[in-house]
Protein backbone atom coordinates (compact mmCIF):
# COMPACT_ATOMS: atom_id res chain seq x y z
CA UNK A 1 0.00 0.00 0.00
CA UNK A 2 2.90 1.87 0.55
CA UNK A 3 4.25 2.02 -2.59
CA UNK A 4 0.74 2.83 -4.01
CA UNK A 5 0.53 5.96 -2.30
CA UNK A 6 4.42 6.22 -3.79
CA UNK A 7 3.40 6.19 -7.17
CA UNK A 8 0.76 8.55 -6.11
CA UNK A 9 2.53 10.98 -4.67
CA UNK A 10 5.40 10.75 -7.34
CA UNK A 11 2.14 10.99 -10.23
CA UNK A 12 0.92 14.13 -7.91
CA UNK A 13 4.73 15.96 -8.10
CA UNK A 14 4.83 15.17 -12.21
CA UNK A 15 1.52 16.62 -12.70
CA UNK A 16 2.75 20.15 -11.17
CA UNK A 17 5.99 20.18 -12.37
CA UNK A 18 5.99 22.97 -15.20
CA UNK A 19 7.50 20.62 -18.08
CA UNK A 20 6.06 19.67 -21.34
CA UNK A 21 3.50 17.22 -22.00
CA UNK A 22 5.87 14.88 -23.84
CA UNK A 23 8.37 15.24 -20.47
CA UNK A 24 5.02 14.54 -18.01
CA UNK A 25 4.25 11.63 -19.85
CA UNK A 26 7.90 10.06 -20.56
CA UNK A 27 8.02 10.65 -16.67
CA UNK A 28 4.43 9.26 -15.89
CA UNK A 29 5.81 6.11 -18.21
CA UNK A 30 8.90 5.42 -16.57
CA UNK A 31 7.11 5.49 -13.02
CA UNK A 32 4.82 3.31 -13.91
CA UNK A 33 7.35 0.90 -15.12
CA UNK A 34 9.58 1.15 -12.05
CA UNK A 35 6.60 0.55 -9.85
CA UNK A 36 5.36 -2.77 -12.07
CA UNK A 37 8.69 -4.01 -12.16
CA UNK A 38 9.43 -3.56 -8.34
CA UNK A 39 5.99 -5.41 -7.48
CA UNK A 40 7.32 -8.20 -10.00
CA UNK A 41 10.55 -8.71 -7.74
CA UNK A 42 9.14 -8.38 -4.75
CA UNK A 43 6.25 -11.10 -5.96
CA UNK A 44 9.31 -13.37 -7.28
CA UNK A 45 7.75 -12.67 -11.51
CA UNK A 46 10.69 -12.50 -12.77
CA UNK A 47 9.94 -11.69 -16.82
CA UNK A 48 11.31 -15.11 -18.36
CA UNK A 49 9.76 -16.98 -15.89
CA UNK A 50 6.29 -18.09 -15.55
CA UNK A 51 4.56 -16.61 -11.85
CA UNK A 52 3.03 -18.72 -9.77
CA UNK A 53 -0.47 -18.52 -9.36
CA UNK A 54 -0.75 -16.90 -6.23
CA UNK A 55 2.06 -14.46 -7.15
CA UNK A 56 0.06 -13.68 -10.54
CA UNK A 57 -3.10 -12.68 -8.27
CA UNK A 58 -0.90 -10.56 -5.72
CA UNK A 59 0.37 -8.83 -8.34
CA UNK A 60 -3.04 -8.33 -10.07
CA UNK A 61 -4.47 -7.10 -7.17
CA UNK A 62 -2.04 -4.71 -6.38
CA UNK A 63 -1.89 -3.08 -9.50
CA UNK A 64 -6.01 -3.03 -9.60
CA UNK A 65 -5.59 -0.90 -6.08
CA UNK A 66 -2.89 0.96 -7.70
CA UNK A 67 -5.08 1.60 -10.57
CA UNK A 68 -8.20 2.58 -8.53
CA UNK A 69 -6.37 4.91 -7.07
CA UNK A 70 -4.91 6.89 -10.03
CA UNK A 71 -8.45 6.97 -11.45
CA UNK A 72 -9.61 8.90 -8.18
CA UNK A 73 -6.91 11.09 -8.71
CA UNK A 74 -7.91 11.73 -12.55
CA UNK A 75 -11.08 12.29 -11.77
CA UNK A 76 -10.38 15.10 -8.79
CA UNK A 77 -7.49 16.89 -10.73
CA UNK A 78 -7.74 19.78 -13.19
CA UNK A 79 -8.22 19.22 -16.74
CA UNK A 80 -4.35 20.64 -17.78
CA UNK A 81 -3.11 17.73 -15.43
CA UNK A 82 -5.13 14.61 -15.72
CA UNK A 83 -3.64 13.73 -19.15
CA UNK A 84 -0.77 12.45 -16.72
CA UNK A 85 -2.73 10.59 -15.13
CA UNK A 86 -5.20 8.88 -17.39
CA UNK A 87 -1.32 8.29 -18.96
CA UNK A 88 -0.62 6.70 -15.66
CA UNK A 89 -4.22 4.61 -15.66
CA UNK A 90 -4.00 3.65 -18.88
CA UNK A 91 -0.12 2.24 -18.34
CA UNK A 92 -1.03 0.34 -15.61
CA UNK A 93 -3.79 -1.24 -17.78
CA UNK A 94 -1.50 -2.46 -20.17
CA UNK A 95 0.74 -4.02 -17.56
CA UNK A 96 -2.33 -6.02 -15.87
CA UNK A 97 -3.39 -6.92 -19.25
CA UNK A 98 0.14 -8.88 -20.13
CA UNK A 99 -0.24 -10.20 -16.67
CA UNK A 100 -2.83 -11.78 -17.73
CA UNK A 101 -1.84 -13.43 -21.28
CA UNK A 102 1.35 -14.74 -18.98
CA UNK A 103 0.69 -18.75 -18.29
CA UNK A 104 1.50 -20.01 -14.80
CA UNK A 105 4.25 -22.00 -13.82
CA UNK A 106 2.17 -26.05 -12.76
CA UNK A 107 5.50 -27.24 -11.03
CA UNK A 108 6.17 -24.53 -8.88
CA UNK A 109 2.42 -24.89 -8.01
CA UNK A 110 2.70 -28.74 -7.26
CA UNK A 111 5.78 -27.72 -4.97
CA UNK A 112 3.91 -26.21 -2.87
CA UNK A 113 4.99 -22.57 -3.51
CA UNK A 114 2.02 -21.30 -5.10
CA UNK A 115 0.14 -21.10 -1.85
CA UNK A 116 -2.66 -23.20 -1.42
CA UNK A 117 -3.92 -25.76 -4.11
CA UNK A 118 -7.72 -27.38 -4.11
CA UNK A 119 -7.15 -28.21 -7.40
CA UNK A 120 -6.01 -27.14 -10.71
CA UNK A 121 -7.73 -23.62 -11.46
CA UNK A 122 -9.84 -23.58 -14.79
CA UNK A 123 -7.47 -20.81 -15.51
CA UNK A 124 -4.09 -22.99 -15.60
CA UNK A 125 -3.58 -25.13 -18.77
CA UNK A 126 -0.70 -28.30 -18.68
CA UNK A 127 0.83 -27.95 -22.22
CA UNK A 128 2.36 -31.45 -21.61
CA UNK A 129 -1.66 -32.71 -20.97
CA UNK A 130 -2.90 -30.65 -23.88
CA UNK A 131 -0.07 -31.78 -26.31
CA UNK A 132 -0.69 -35.48 -25.32
CA UNK A 133 -4.78 -34.84 -26.16
CA UNK A 134 -3.69 -33.26 -29.80
CA UNK A 135 -1.17 -36.15 -30.61
CA UNK A 136 -4.43 -38.73 -29.50
CA UNK A 137 -6.70 -37.16 -31.79
CA UNK A 138 -4.74 -37.00 -35.25
CA UNK A 139 -4.35 -41.06 -34.02
CA UNK A 140 -8.10 -41.03 -34.32
CA UNK A 141 -8.04 -38.79 -37.22
CA UNK A 142 -5.04 -41.39 -38.91
CA UNK A 143 -7.48 -44.48 -37.87
CA UNK A 144 -10.22 -42.86 -39.57
CA UNK A 145 -8.63 -41.89 -42.62
CA UNK A 146 -6.96 -45.82 -42.60
CA UNK A 147 -10.95 -46.84 -42.01
CA UNK A 148 -11.95 -45.14 -45.15
CA UNK A 149 -8.95 -46.03 -47.14
CA UNK A 150 -9.87 -49.92 -46.15
CA UNK A 151 -13.59 -48.96 -47.23
CA UNK A 152 -12.58 -47.68 -50.73
CA UNK A 153 -10.55 -51.18 -51.43
CA UNK A 154 -13.31 -52.93 -50.43
CA UNK A 155 -16.09 -51.55 -52.71
CA UNK A 156 -13.51 -51.43 -55.38
CA UNK A 157 -12.64 -55.44 -54.74
CA UNK A 158 -16.44 -55.14 -54.52
CA UNK A 159 -17.27 -53.48 -58.13
CA UNK A 160 -14.36 -55.94 -59.69
CA UNK A 161 -16.66 -59.06 -58.99
CA UNK A 162 -19.70 -57.86 -60.01
CA UNK A 163 -21.61 -57.61 -56.52
CA UNK A 164 -23.93 -54.44 -56.62
CA UNK A 165 -23.03 -51.90 -54.11
CA UNK A 166 -25.57 -50.31 -51.43
CA UNK A 167 -25.05 -46.71 -50.34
Amino acid sequence: MSANLAVLTRLSRIAGEPASDVARAAATCALVDAYTRGLYDRLGIVMTHRPTIRAKQDAKDELDAVRLMVFRAELGAADGVAHVFATARQRIEMARRALDLRLVDEERRREGNAGPAAGPSPETRDDRTFIHVVRERLRDKRAVVASWEAIRQSRELLARFGAPLRR
